[in-house]
């Protein structure tokens, strides 16, 4: 899963881009990020909070929203051999063992693809 994530930030972008990866521990009320981990309990286990972050491109609001459902594939890469899967997979996996994902980005400012995960159940 984290190996697609990287990929797709070294694919979508021209050459010469930096990416940068992070990961951190965080209590849920810390991270304001979709609405679920916002009302956790404060007793709730921390999370894994990771980023993939490039400074490429970037997206719309629009391809952001298209982001993680099956089959969206990369329209302006024509050398693109994916079937449009692996982000909707990463999304399926990540929900599965809790845990939340999502993309932030502007047109020309790069873009973040994050999720989190509880360090325990």
């Amino acid at each position: 899963m984290f190996d697609n994530l990287l990929i797709n930030a070294i694919q979508h972008n021209p050459p010469g881009r930096t990416v940068t990866i992070t990961a951190s521990a965080a209590k849920p009320e810390a991270l304001s990020l979709q609405s679920t981990i916002a009302e956790c309990s404060p007793h709730q286990a921390e999370m894994l909070y990771c980023t993939v972050t490039d400074d490429g491109s970037g997206m719309s609001q629009d391809r952001c929203d298209r982001l993680f459902k099956p089959y969206v594939r990369s329209l302006d890469n024509p050398h693109c051999t994916g079937i449009g899967l692996g982000l909707h997979r990463c999304q399926q996996i990540i929900e599965a063992h809790g845990g939340q994902i999502g993309v932030n980005s502007q047109p020309g400012a790069g873009t973040t693809i994050w999720f989190t995960l509880p360090l325990s159940h």
